[in-house]
């Protein structure tokens, strides 16, 4: 999309959930795998223009800094039109990245490609199904990291790619999602939640070498044809302005 300077480029996109991991054991050939769902609502929305420095609310900020150091461009005015909530299972922090990354790049006339820079706005190093469903909605299984790969001692994007997806299909048009967010503190996240998967994988370890794996090769990744799903891929518009 080609959008002029003055224009001012809208990304929309919806909350997804996470069902969980299929294997957490180092014992097999694949780590993670992920299974989840991208929603149609609630939804991330920003907007952004160029301009010569960035501009931004308090919340936007480490996003838009980071898409505007990755796409090498001079700044970014960006507006947040609708929020998800924070820490509480909805995937607001990849969704939002995506979404500013997204709406910054195309008000510049790039092609957000957001698979591949994801690593770089610390996303989806775990898990792909954030990613997934912000390119193209349904329900999503990814295939999860080769095990001899996964460094948890590393965190640099260029220690790792976001996990594939192996199928993907659409949601059945009458399909609900009550969601209940519960008046509680928020989940972990950011370095605790790293914490956590480091040891609860440290804990898989010790049974894991008094038996052999059991699963065929590909460990947590049956194998799955490729499905043509009708996705619900992020909206977005252009406003003069």
């Amino acid at each position: 999309m080609t959008v002029a300077d003055t224009g001012t480029v809208t990304v929309s996109t919806g909350a997804r959930l996470h069902f969980g991991f299929a294997n957490l054991s180092p014992a097999h050939e694949r780590l993670y795998g992920s299974v989840g769902v991208a929603l149609e609502d609630p939804r991330v929305t920003v907007s952004a223009s160029r301009a010569s420095s960035i501009s931004c609310p308090d919340e936007l900020d480490s996003h838009v800094r980071r898409a505007v150091a990755r796409l090498d461009v001079p700044g970014a005015h960006v507006a947040a039109v609708e929020t998800l909530p924070r820490h509480v299972g909805l995937g607001s922090g990849t969704a939002t990245a995506l979404a500013v990354f997204a709406a910054v790049a195309r008000a510049y006339g790039r092609d957000p490609g957001v698979r591949a820079h994801a690593p770089h706005l610390g996303r989806g190093r775990r898990s792909g199904v954030g990613v997934a469903a912000f390119e193209g909605g349904g329900f999503v299984l990814d295939a999860g990291r080769p095990t001899a790969a996964c460094d948890p001692g590393r965190s640099e994007p260029e220690s790792w790619t976001v996990p594939p997806v192996i199928a993907r299909r659409a949601i059945p048009d009458d399909w609900r999602f009550v969601l209940v967010v519960p008046a509680a503190d928020p989940g972990r996240s950011g370095d605790a939640e790293a914490a956590s998967m480091r040891a609860t994988i440290a804990d898989a370890i010790r049974p894991s070498r008094r038996a052999s794996p059991t699963s065929s090769p590909g460990g947590c990744c049956p194998r799955s044809n490729r499905a043509t799903s009708r996705p619900s891929a992020p909206r977005s518009r252009r406003s003069g302005g």
